[in-house]
């Protein structure tokens, strides 16, 4: 920088003069002012002191509280869509109404394929004390034609 001949000329006529200044007395009376903004700070503090000491001490409590909550509702839920099948309930009403308007629709094989051969046997001979009664009863009578009962239902 000494020679001054590779100095821009725009450069030379820039001010070589500090544009920015502080005001008149700003440090001398910036101590006080710090010291003023404090006390009115402590007094503001002082007149609500309870209400920001119990926020202070439960914000963090409410938000850790909060988020176990979540978690805990995300960890049922996910549970359930993982455990749980989807299932529709279907009662037998439905299932007895779609027979009756969709019958010659229906694919029969795959009903019966559906059902278990086991369970509907197991079903079917399961006996009860009711049944044994009818059965008692109507075996009672000799002249009774069992196949004729039979044949009606």
């Amino acid at each position: 920088m000494q020679d001054k001949s590779k100095i821009p000329p725009r450069l030379s006529e820039i001010r070589k003069e500090n544009p920015f200044s502080t005001p008149d007395n700003y440090f001398d009376e910036f101590p006080g002012r710090i010291r003023s903004r404090i006390t009115a700070r402590e007094e503001e503090s002082k007149v609500f002191p309870t209400f920001e000491k119990i926020w202070q001490v439960l914000r963090p409590q409410l938000a850790l509280v909060a988020i176990i909550a979540g978690f805990a509702f995300l960890g049922y839920h996910g549970f359930r869509f993982i455990s749980e099948p989807d299932q529709v309930d279907v009662s037998g009403d439905q299932i007895s109404e779609f027979f009756e308007f969709q019958y010659y629709n229906y694919d029969h094989s795959l009903l019966l394929s559906e059902l278990d051969e086991e369970d509907l046997l197991e079903d079917f001979y399961q006996e009860d004390e009711e049944t044994e009664a009818y059965i008692e009863y109507l075996t009672w009578d000799d002249n009774l034609d069992l196949y004729a009962i039979v044949a009606e239902f």
